[in-house]
């Protein structure tokens, strides 16, 4: 399961939409079924990802796949509030969803 904004401490979603808007949205702005680029939709991110989201955004992870590493433009708590933000937007996705389906 992917982890809770709690597990996140003192992570500001408020901040983290910011920051994913000025470092993200660029490639990574679609959410849930309306994708507008070829990059991963982060409204929808597996458990494997959130585990590694910080190795990902701050050490490179998955640059050979083309995610750069923001690790010199973000400090960790940038990461985590922009995580925190994720994972506030996927759990909104999740309940949209379910209410659409009723």
């Amino acid at each position: 399961a992917p982890p809770t904004i709690a597990s996140l401490a003192g992570a500001d979603t408020a901040r983290g939409l910011g920051l994913f808007v000025q470092h993200c949205a660029r490639c990574h702005s679609g959410r849930g079924t309306a994708p507008r680029s070829a990059y991963p939709d982060l409204h929808r991110l597996t458990d494997s990802t959130h585990a590694r989201f910080e190795d990902i955004v701050l050490r490179g992870a998955l640059k050979d796949g083309g995610m750069a590493s923001f690790g010199d433009i973000l400090s960790a708590e940038d990461a985590r509030n922009i995580h925190a933000f994720l994972l506030s937007a996927q759990a909104g996705l999740r309940a949209e969803e379910q209410r659409a389906r009723r």
